[in-house]
């Protein structure tokens, strides 16, 4: 099932690689992600749920909250699914301290660290895409989830950069 048959009200969580999957792997993210949402509870109710990987890159997992309302032991069911994949595949998915961002029409991924010296390189820029992977609803990755880094938390980090 497709996240979109959801209501646009459903929760999601969004896991970004540190690199695109390849048509093998995604294969391998569907099966473990296609078993786990189709056995997902929650305190013994089924959790109506979906998944989709998105950009080759990130993993989207939703969860219908009129239905049943994820609980704190669902939601890490959810997350040893996506360790499961992230300890076969090794592409960063739980390392919550990277951005991802479109340069060039690619996706690239950068750890918060760097984020500084690649403002100071003018390679992130107000006009760079950045992907906000903290939004919480379905309705919210249509308009909320790609957008300009000078409407996003980094816009005080184009200011005081400037002044440095």
């Amino acid at each position: 099932m497709s996240i979109y048959t959801l209501p646009t009200s459903s929760k999601i969580w969004i896991y970004p690689a540190k690199r695109n999957f390849t048509p093998e792997e995604e294969i391998f993210v569907s099966n473990i992600l296609n078993s786990f949402i189709s056995s997902w509870q929650s305190h013994g109710t089924p959790v109506v749920g979906a998944f989709e990987i998105l950009q080759n890159r990130f993993i989207v997992i939703a969860a219908d909250q009129h239905f049943t309302l994820p609980s704190g032991c669902s939601i890490d069911s959810s997350v040893a699914a996506i360790r499961q994949i992230e300890e076969k595949l090794n592409v960063g998915l739980l390392e919550r301290g990277n951005l991802s961002y479109i340069k060039n029409n690619k996706i690239e991924t950068i750890a918060f660290d760097a984020i500084k010296p690649t403002i100071h390189k003018e390679e992130l820029t107000p006009n760079t895409i950045i992907f906000n992977n903290n939004i919480e609803q379905l309705e919210q990755l249509e308009n909320q989830w790609q957008v300009l880094a000078s409407n996003s938390w980094l816009n005080r980090l184009f200011v005081k950069t400037k002044m440095e």
